[in-house]
């Protein structure tokens, strides 16, 4: 199966698999087209490509002209027309309408925690909050772990090694030494 490629110098945002027309299509959206490719019956190749530049999606108030209608499709209004664009996923669906939103109105769309989404914020927050939790509890029961160190006896001048703060006994002389 064929697939979209960029132009070059566009950043890929977004690729899907869609139905355009009740034909099988991919679509891609880049910093500055959303690139619809409709694919032959055997899906060998493309039919047919339309390119929708992102600066001619339909802005009326600050609002781009695009939607999610009752059937779960994105719909973008643009000069040259309307698109309807069903996806296979109402997540894709929803991130495409949200990014062609913020792309039409001139803002930059960051997908550095795009594939993993808003699960993936989730996870790491939630990694944080019981990082610090557990780190309390050790260090309340006295079981955190201290940065290994090490230090020169002040008896005999001999290599001494331990957790930061702990005190040792030199094997050597028996003189104590806080690390």
């Amino acid at each position: 199966m064929p697939t979209l490629k960029a132009n070059p110098g566009e950043r890929e945002i977004m690729a899907a698999d869609a139905f355009i027309d009740g034909k099988s299509a991919q679509v891609l959206l880049t910093d500055r087209n959303l690139t619809c490719g409709i694919l032959s019956f055997f899906e060998t190749n493309f039919k047919e490509i339309r390119t929708y530049p992102v600066n001619r999606i339909a802005v009326v108030d600050d609002n781009a002209q695009v939607r999610i209608n009752a059937d779960g499709a994105v719909e973008v209004t643009t000069d040259q027309g309307r698109v309807v664009i069903g996806l296979k996923s109402r997540r894709d669906a929803k991130r495409l309408s949200e990014y062609l939103r913020l792309l039409a109105t001139g803002k930059d769309v960051d997908t550095s925690t795009d594939d993993g989404g808003l699960l993936a914020g989730m996870a790491e927050a939630l990694g944080g909050t019981l990082k610090d939790t557990v780190g309390s509890f050790t260090k309340e029961l006295g079981l955190e772990r201290r940065q290994r160190t090490t230090a020169q006896c002040d008896g005999c001048g001999a290599t001494l090694t331990g957790a930061a703060g702990d005190t040792v006994q030199c094997p050597y002389c028996d003189t104590p030494r806080q690390l």
